[in-house]
């Protein structure tokens, strides 16, 4: 974004503010100006709130999934592929949400019946 010599430059989101359920997360954003054709500075907040544009902060609902216990759920992808230069996989464990269990290991709670046929392997090509 480009305002009166001004870039807006969004961050990474944050951290879902829930563990499960509906939640909030935030991002800030840098902001940057363009002091000649090859340089910007970036300003601090208070610096860029004197100017148009005000710093934004945006903020989204994020859903980290059902609270119930005695449900089967996924964990979020693992980060690390293994497997040859440029080919891989990345996985997700399958647990239990059950009352008595905070690592969610406990599948003798969950419905056998509503159980995953299999751990979801996404390749990576």
């Amino acid at each position: 974004m480009l305002f009166f010599g001004l870039r807006l430059e969004p961050r990474v989101w944050g951290d879902c503010s829930v563990t499960c359920g509906l939640g909030v997360q935030f991002r800030k954003f840098d902001c940057k100006q363009k002091i000649s054709p090859e340089k910007e500075i970036l300003l601090t907040q208070e610096e860029c709130g004197t100017q148009e544009p005000a710093l934004p902060r945006a903020q989204e609902i994020c859903d980290m999934g059902s609270c119930a216990i005695d449900t089967w759920f996924f964990s979020k992808w693992d980060e690390i592929c293994k497997g040859p230069c440029g080919y891989g996989t990345q996985t997700r464990r399958l647990h239990c949400s059950s009352e008595g269990d905070a690592d969610g290991d406990d599948t003798y709670s969950c419905p056998k019946k509503e159980k995953p046929e299999e751990v979801p392997v996404l390749i990576l090509e």
